[in-house]
């Protein structure tokens, strides 16, 4: 018994980083995903030991439990970007995020991506790495308020919502019952 439940506590996450195939600029698109993959492989296995980064140039073909594909779309001196993470047939999209900036040549916008991109696939480990790993839709509830935390476009109405929702869809996940706390709290401190 001791052994089957230390090995479904034990779960493998593996998130593959690849560029978008509709991306319109495959070699931004290639860029900004090698940057997220990079960032992400330097501090996730850290936060999680059973958390592995796939990189582009090793993911094609290979198989992977979420992809996170990032997409680029070039508009005179701007550009418009946008990362889904996604189960690994594709066909089940878990969160997404999108950009669109004026003046794509600063570095901004790439590393916004990248941070988004580590935020949501460290959500990700939250969700599916413990002992009690979340499913459709808690999941795709929860990695939408985790990811979005610290977003000026969430508001802490929006904040307090999304964890009230999942607590309803989940209430055996921690994770939620503590940022429903955080949000009450934060509520609780602006009165």
């Amino acid at each position: 018994f001791l052994l089957w439940q230390r090995w479904t506590g034990d779960r493998q996450i593996e998130i593959a980083v690849v560029p978008s195939p509709q991306s319109q600029d495959r070699a931004m698109a290639a860029d900004y995903a090698n940057v997220a993959a990079a960032d992400m492989a330097a501090f996730l296995p850290r936060r999680f030991d059973r958390a592995a980064v796939i990189a582009p140039a090793v993911a094609t073909g290979r198989e992977s439990a979420y992809r996170m594909q990032i997409s680029t779309t070039p508009h005179g001196t701007g550009a418009d970007a946008s990362v889904t993470l996604s189960d690994q047939d594709g066909r089940s999209a878990l969160w997404s995020k999108n950009w669109s900036v004026a003046d794509a040549s600063a570095a901004e916008l790439k590393q916004d991506v990248s941070a988004s991109a580590s935020k949501a696939a460290l959500c990700l480990t939250d969700a599916r790495g413990g002992s009690r790993p979340l499913s459709q839709p808690a999941l795709g509830v929860y990695l939408s308020a985790c990811a979005g935390m610290g977003d000026t476009e969430q508001s802490d109405a929006d904040f307090q919502a999304n964890f009230e929702r999942l607590t309803k869809l989940a209430p055996d996940f921690p994770p939620g019952w503590a940022y429903l706390a955080l949000g009450r709290a934060w509520l609780a401190q602006s009165l």
